[in-house]
């Protein structure tokens, strides 16, 4: 091992490991949440950028624009610096010894690399001066969920329609003894906000997601009920941990949940559909998921489903 690629190993290692163990050192454990959420959120930005410019690389797999280890170690370095000063010398020279590493080792060009660290950085300062509200762990229960129910996806493409179908069927039949037996209700409240009725809203969700399936052929129901799943997962979760600017004409919904639903539905679809059709798909995705007054279970997947079949998927 030469020894950039032996700085290119330790810096790496620093940045995903020994760097965000330093505020569970000195007990401050909001900030390291903060801090992963952050990592989390660099990671879709990093790769949905990747996957959008798809700027080829000369060593190695996958688009090379921007350098995402790069982007994520100035972002930690950002965070990390506003938050404990006296190191940010020491965090920034490291993170751009990864750079000069990463350069040097032929797996990025120097503007691939300047173009991670200044979207890592100025995602770090946004993200740092962001302020974040609390989320209950009742939501955090309920989106999980719902962003699991992208796992029908692969099961129709593998055993097909009729056992996907089957699949839904059974959780219909759950939320209804869910809703039936008292017992069994207690243990599903976890999921259920405060005035609203989820077992019916559950079986909107799950009875579009049936349609969706038995009228679409595979790939068009597939990108269907990712934009559903993990659109509006994303959108709800970022937009109550991180929104601070209101859609003005949807109160209830934020431009940052909205930019992420973007990104994260782009991720996902960029391979099934490839790049011009997956960003008309995550752009309808977000501005549908930010109509007021209707239902976005029921918006989402069939403006996807229709918008494809025009555009012949």
């Amino acid at each position: 091992m030469d020894t950039w690629a032996l700085i290119n190993a330790i810096v790496v290692v620093f940045f995903l490991s020994l760097a965000p163990l330093y505020p569970v050192i000195k007990r401050h454990y909001r900030f390291f949440m903060h801090l992963v959420a952050g990592v989390v959120l660099n990671t879709v930005l990093g790769f949905s950028l990747k996957y959008l410019f798809l700027v080829p690389r000369n060593v190695g797999f996958g688009p090379a624009f921007p350098s995402f280890h790069t982007q994520t170690a100035f972002f930690i370095a950002t965070m990390m610096s506003q938050r404990y000063p006296k190191g940010s010398v020491i965090l920034f020279v490291l993170a751009g010894l990864l750079g000069i590493a990463r350069v040097e080792k032929g797996l990025h060009t120097p503007v691939e690399v300047m173009a991670g660290a200044l979207f890592g950085l100025l995602f770090g300062l946004w993200m740092y001066s962001t302020k974040t509200k609390k989320i209950s762990m009742k939501e955090i229960a309920r989106q999980t969920i719902h962003f699991l129910a992208v796992l029908v996806v692969p099961l129709s493409y593998f055993f097909g329609k009729m056992y996907a179908l089957l699949f839904i069927a059974i959780c219909v039949l759950l939320v209804f003894i869910a809703y039936k037996v008292p017992e069994v209700r207690r243990l599903t409240a976890v999921f259920e906000r405060n005035g609203e009725r989820s077992y019916l809203k559950a079986g909107i969700f799950l009875g579009v997601i049936a349609i969706v399936i038995l009228l679409f052929d595979w790939k068009v129901s597939a990108c269907s009920i990712i934009a559903l799943c993990v659109g509006d997962s994303v959108s709800t979760i970022v937009g109550m941990y991180l929104g601070s600017h209101k859609v003005w004409y949807n109160p209830k919904k934020q431009w940052e949940g909205t930019l992420f639903s973007f990104f994260a539905v782009y991720l996902f679809l960029f391979f099934l559909i490839g790049r011009e059709l997956a960003i008309f798909v995550s752009l309808l995705t977000a501005i549908v998921e930010t109509i007021p007054k209707v239902d976005d279970n029921i918006t989402i997947p069939l403006a996807v489903a229709l918008f494809l079949k025009v555009m012949g998927v």
